[in-house]
């Protein structure tokens, strides 16, 4: 009755009080499946390694598919099956700790501190992460269909149900090329003096081999956030130095010890990576802790150990020498499998030599400890609860600026409550329209003129702006950037060159914040910021300035023969309040219509240390 408990507490526990949001890379992955829902066959596509820049997880795709059709845009739905997916790798482990090595209560220990641990909260309850569970469920799987091969007359149908759980583990994540290994280590563990019968060749020959492939194709196909072809041509010397190594093992330990968890913690924490002598001497007893258990543990604990060794140092190699900054919870959850099996097999042997008193204390800690992780798990919680409000709120926000989002909608942001380059497949999910596009504003400025479709947006202090307004009042706009597409210039009359430029500044004009440059006239003279263009026939510029009493702005134009010409000019004589628009001909009064500027000087002057502002200029056409 007590796995049983503990199963039904894991669901009540993991099932998040923001069941009814997505969060982060959610969106993404309905973006990509997206295309898929009239037609699912075509979903097939997600098998070829190239079908996307993202990472090559066919079956998390699948399964974000199946769930799309399934449940549609209710996320409860989601949240639901990828608890029971924990349970089922938590009843894997049950079945090997029980039936091969552990004694029931120390099977049970294992299980709970597998089952109830506060850094699976970004695993279990985080839509995104179901590749997680799903390679380690198929492992687990895995490696007890072949145990029952070994142990049973080798009875073929659990080689065949091995090799097809190691497929799916292949199909499922990255960490699967680790699975083959694992395999061929059970095989020497359990059967080493046996003779390897044909079937079992050729099984394990396919297998390899589609691990070498696997293999193969994580490392050389782009990635959008781990490359790792880059990482080994920069990094791979950097790898094996022994303080890296111990500042990531005793990173990872300090994370399953909660340290990073509380503030003293993180205190404690924080001095053993910082002293040299601390450092080396935790890494050291946490690799004397493994040889122990390699040395001296039963079979499946040794296993358990060369598991959680090979799966922590992919870890370090594919993850923390290029992005440490994003070790989470989902990266050890594989890991933590094999440590509860440790854990339960010491609880197991330390029963046997224990006072009935003793064990009670012994029970009564780890009960302790699951109540610290379902204290921290509710906190952790409660912060992924007020972001999903915080995200509850710019989609209302969201659909008060642009009220009517269609296929033709392109919406980019500078800055956005998720990850810039979701946006476009956040407003897909909130609009339920899968044609919109856009993104970043890197996105942006490679996709050169835009129509009055676009959008950018910026979001500061949990409020959304339309940052470039003006896209929407021209039918075609070319956005000039800095300083990707201008030359830029600061020149002043009395050669005074103390000016300054700030390009891709959010200038803030009450609640009309804009995208802009930011600029600080020189003592004398004039700042001007120079772009070099070529627009066709019948284009404007679109501009809007914005600076205090006694400033002056003006623009200057020049065309391609170096004739010049002051186009507009303005001088604030009070305080303004908001932005004032400026729309100007690229061409002179009284010249010829093919005479068109090619350079647009954007000039300012006024009181020394002075913030004057330009709104992001616009080549326009209607």
């Amino acid at each position: 009755f007590l796995p049983i408990a503990l199963f039904l507490s894991a669901v009540f526990l993991y099932l998040p009080p923001y069941k009814d949001f997505f969060i982060g890379d959610d969106y993404l992955q309905l973006r990509y499946i997206a295309p898929f829902l009239d037609n699912p066959l075509q979903g097939l596509q997600v098998f070829h390694p190239f079908w996307s820049e993202w990472y090559f997880r066919p079956l998390q795709n699948v399964w974000f598919l199946f769930c799309r059709i399934t449940f549609g845009l209710n996320p409860f739905g989601y949240y639901y099956l990828q608890g029971l997916w924990h349970l089922l790798a938590a009843s894997a482990l049950l079945a090997l700790a029980k039936r091969f090595t552990l004694s029931p209560r120390g099977a049970t220990v294992a299980v709970a501190i597998f089952l109830i641990h506060s850094h699976h909260h970004d695993v279990v309850a985080w839509i995104s992460s179901i590749a997680t569970i799903m390679v380690t469920t198929f492992s687990l799987l895995a490696i007890a269909a072949y145990i029952r091969y070994l142990k049973q007359g080798q009875k073929r149908r659990w080689l065949l149900a091995c090799a097809i759980l190691t497929l799916l583990a292949l199909l499922s994540h990255e960490e699967g090329i680790l699975l083959a290994p694992i395999l061929i280590l059970v095989r020497l563990l359990f059967a080493p003096r046996d003779r390897l019968p044909r079937l079992e060749k050729v099984v394990a020959g396919v297998l390899i081999s589609l691990t070498m492939v696997w293999g193969a194709i994580h490392f050389f196909r782009p990635n959008a956030t781990i490359a790792l072809t880059d990482q080994f041509s920069t990094q791979r010397f950097l790898a094996l130095q022994p303080q890296r190594l111990a500042h990531f093992a005793v990173t990872v330990a300090g994370r399953w010890l909660l340290l990073s968890k509380t503030v003293l913690g993180s205190t404690i924490l924080s001095t053993w990576l910082s002293v040299s002598l601390l450092l080396f001497a935790a890494a050291i007893a946490i690799l004397a802790a493994l040889l122990y258990y390699l040395s001296r543990g039963r079979r499946l604990v040794r296993l358990a150990v060369v598991w959680a060794i090979l799966h922590i140092g992919f870890v370090y190699v594919a993850l923390w020498q290029q992005k440490p900054e994003l070790l989470a919870g989902r990266h050890l959850y594989s890991s933590w499998v094999f440590v509860s099996l440790m854990m339960g097999a010491a609880f197991t042997r330390f029963e046997g030599i224990a006072t009935a008193t003793v064990r009670r204390v012994a029970i009564s800690l780890i009960l302790v400890l699951l109540a610290i992780n379902i204290a921290l798990l509710g906190e952790d919680q409660r912060i992924w609860q007020e972001h999903a409000r915080q995200v509850a709120a710019v989609e209302q926000q969201m659909k008060a600026l642009i009220p009517n989002a269609t296929a033709d909608t392109r919406i980019f942001a500078h800055r956005f409550i998720l990850q810039p380059s979701f946006t476009a497949a956040a407003a897909a999910v909130w609009y339920e329209e899968p044609g919109i596009s856009g993104g970043s504003l890197a996105k942006l400025q490679a996709s050169g003129s835009v129509d009055n479709h676009t959008y950018v947006l910026d979001t500061f202090n949990g409020h959304l702006y339309n940052a470039v307004p003006g896209l929407q009042s021209h039918a075609v706009s070319s956005i000039l950037w800095q300083p990707d597409q201008a030359t830029v210039s600061v020149t002043a009359a009395s050669g005074d060159e103390s000016g300054a430029y700030q390009p891709l500044q959010t200038v803030t004009d009450g609640h009309r914040r804009k995208l802009g440059i930011r600029v600080s006239p020189p003592s004398q003279g004039w700042l001007s910021v120079q772009y070099e263009i070529a627009p066709p026939a019948g284009t404007h510029l679109a501009v809007d300035l914005h600076g205090g009493e006694g400033a002056s702005f003006r623009v200057r134009l020049r065309d391609d023969v170096g004739t010049e010409w002051i186009a507009y000019q303005y001088v604030v004589e009070k305080e303004e309040d908001g932005w004032l628009p400026v729309l100007i001909p690229l061409t002179a009064d009284g010249a010829e219509g093919d005479n068109i500027a090619t350079l647009v000087m954007l000039e300012v002057k006024g009181p020394s240390n002075s913030q004057l502002f330009w709104s992001l200029p616009l080549l326009v056409r209607d």
